[in-house]
């Protein structure tokens, strides 16, 4: 029933758009007068290319031949309010039996009936942008170089309800629709059974932008839950692109106003090239914390919170007592990354300690913030949000959406990470959040081990996380947790000479390698010393107090090996059973060379990726201590 409301609503729209507009365009000649010669001289003005038309005079002669077929569709409508070839479709003041487009004929009205009514009305420009910004995201082609729209003849499977008209008159419609309100269209591709409209990029950026509060979140989404390969999803990242490109064009004035009864507070103004205004965000001191917004009608609403959005904002836009506010979050403050915004935010902020509003502490705080902006990383694909609770890093990412978790999950498996071992993940349960946390460190080890074959996206995700850690004060932190994966197998210790003058003892490494026994690792260590080829090695295990140990008899040359290797300088020397510790093991993961079991066929140097996530798993243990 609902559905069938909905199709009776979108007729009686149909309707209302083509008789309103043909009635308005038949009581005023003036304003079809001035239409035709806009459209004409837009029409001797755009450049008009046709399918297998050559440089040559027969080639330029269909052009023309083309061209002259558009300007009587154009002159036909505007002067007769007729469509078709030879003026066969009527649309006011018809005679019996002869061909009539009403929104009955709904492949053709529900086409012709919004140029009619946008070419009749004096609509708000950003109206028709929208229009147009819709009609090229499901019908046309979206590319870094051009947007286009494309324009094909009318498909209507049943005989009776057929009527002459073809995409000539769409391309009639549309020149009109363009000079009437400035639309930047300058070359026609005309086909044998489709037109191209190519728009001028300077205008496409701003149509863009007045729709991009609205698409952000399908795009959001999209990110996440839409292959990459969807078209519609990479038609959003070019016009993100598009927006991007406008946005960074507006011009962003900055007045701080700091007055003895008031806080002070920053209004940015958004010009465009024209200077005329675009939007104004106001910057406050709010409970605290810093707040941005804008405020005003709904339109200008909309168009700030696309700019903000493209700029790198996250907004929220909601109706507070009969005006639209767009607020944006706490972090997106810094988000925005345009030098006049920052500038004005940390003017603020100096402003506000010159006041003694907020302490030198806090002013330090806001600086760092501001000169690291968003606390977000991407990795492969998927946006995280990072923070850290006392010496420990979050790096999280939360929905109320199922789908959106388990797609995170998918992502990051095919990206090469291990749930369980580089990342944990909870669906939502009612009205409880979902989240995905990557594991720290083995999260962390994992990343650097793609950056170290090669993988941009990780190299990417790394480099901006000790952006984030360095400016929000926890580099240090996060350098204690990369320095074991970036060190690991970095040394190769074959051939490394070990010697004792004083305990007569010489002994040269031949290999060091891991093997498992069942699921724990074995240790070996081989060598040569007096001539001959010896070796020994210690399995590692967990006690009963969760303590990560490894047994190991020792002489005179085991104990020299074992301290070179570890850097305990306090094994030299010992003899008889004792006990390895974590440290030890982790000391160990420097080592090239150290082998898998070939029974699990994996290749050399793995120890790093495969013993230390072991190790992680057994969370309550005393390794925990040492890399956490």
């Amino acid at each position: 029933m609902s559905t069938q409301k909905g199709g009776e609503e979108v007729i009686e729209i149909v309707r209302h758009d083509l008789e309103e507009g043909l009635r308005a365009l038949l009581s005023n000649a003036e304003l079809r007068e001035e239409l035709r010669e806009k459209a004409l001289r837009l029409l001797d003005e755009m450049k008009i290319s046709v399918q297998g038309a050559d440089k040559s005079e027969k080639g330029r002669e269909r052009v023309e031949d083309t061209r002259n077929k558009i300007k009587e569709r154009i002159e036909k409508f505007l002067t007769e309010l007729r469509l078709g070839e030879n003026s066969s479709v009527c649309l006011v003041n018809c005679q019996f039996g002869e061909p009539v487009l009403t929104y009955k004929h709904e492949p053709y009205a529900r086409i012709i009936a919004p140029l009619v009514h946008y070419i009749a009305s004096n609509a708000p420009e950003e109206e028709v942008m929208r229009f147009l910004a819709y009609a090229v995201l499901f019908d046309g082609s979206i590319e870094h170089d051009r947007v286009s729209l494309m324009l094909g003849n009318f498909h209507v499977k049943e005989a009776s309800k057929r009527l002459p008209l073809d995409m000539y008159d769409k391309i009639a419609l549309y020149i009109i629709l363009a000079a009437k309100y400035g639309v930047g269209i300058r070359t026609i591709f005309v086909g044998e059974y489709e037109t191209i409209l190519y728009f001028d990029r300077k205008y496409v950026a701003k149509m863009f932008s007045l729709v991009w509060g609205d698409l952000t979140t399908l795009w959001r989404l999209g990110r996440t839950l839409v292959s990459r390969a969807d078209h519609i999803f990479k038609k959003l990242e070019n016009i993100r692109m598009y927006v991007e490109e406008f946005a960074n064009r507006l011009k962003i004035v900055c007045i701080l106003k700091s007055f003895s009864n008031t806080i002070p507070y920053v209004t940015l103004l958004f010009w465009e090239d024209s200077w005329r205004e675009f939007a104004r965000i106001y910057i406050k001191w709010c409970r605290n914390k810093l707040c941005a917004y804008f405020r005003g009608a709904k339109e200008k609403a909309k168009r700030a919170a696309s700019v903000l959005s493209a700029l790198g904002a996250t907004v929220i836009v909601k109706k507070y007592d009969g005006e639209w506010r767009v607020a944006l979050k706490a972090d997106s403050i810094t988000a925005v990354r345009r030098t006049e915004w920052l500038d004005a935010v940390r003017a603020l902020v100096e402003e506000l300690h010159r006041r003694g509003i907020i302490s030198g502490r806090q002013r330090r705080r806001l600086l760092r913030e501001i000169d690291a902006g968003p606390n977000v990383v991407e990795m492969a694909g998927v946006e995280f949000t990072v923070r850290t609770k006392g010496r420990q890093i979050i790096i999280k990412r939360e929905s109320l959406l199922a789908e959106v978790i388990n797609s995170t999950v998918e992502t990051l498996k095919s990206a090469g990470l291990e749930e369980g071992a580089h990342f944990i993940a909870k669906r939502p349960d009612g009205s409880s959040l979902g989240y995905v946390y990557i594991s720290v460190p083995t999260g962390l080890w994992q990343l650097e081990e793609l950056r170290r074959q090669g993988i941009d996206w990780a190299d990417r995700a790394l480099k901006r996380l000790e952006e984030i850690a360095k400016a929000r004060g926890f580099y240090d932190v996060l350098q204690k947790h990369l320095r074991l994966a970036r060190e690991a197998e970095t040394v190769n210790p074959r051939g490394l000479v070990v010697e004792d003058p004083g305990a007569g003892v010489r002994a040269e490494i031949r290999d060091v390698r891991v093997e498992w026994t069942g699921r724990r690792p074995r240790v070996v260590i081989e060598y040569e010393a007096g001539g001959q080829i010896k070796s020994f090695s210690f399995i590692w295990g967990l006690k009963t107090r969760r303590a990560i140990v490894a047994t190991v008899k020792l002489n005179a040359e085991r104990a020299l090996l074992l301290a070179a290797l570890t850097g305990d300088g306090r094994l030299k020397g010992k003899r008889g059973a004792l006990q390895l510790h974590a440290k030890h093991l982790l000391a160990l993961t420097k080592y090239k060379g150290v082998g898998l079991s070939p029974v699990f066929s994996l290749p050399v140097s793995r120890l790093f990726t495969d013993i230390l996530p072991w190790l992680v798993q057994w969370r309550g243990c005393a390794i925990w201590g040492l890399i956490t």
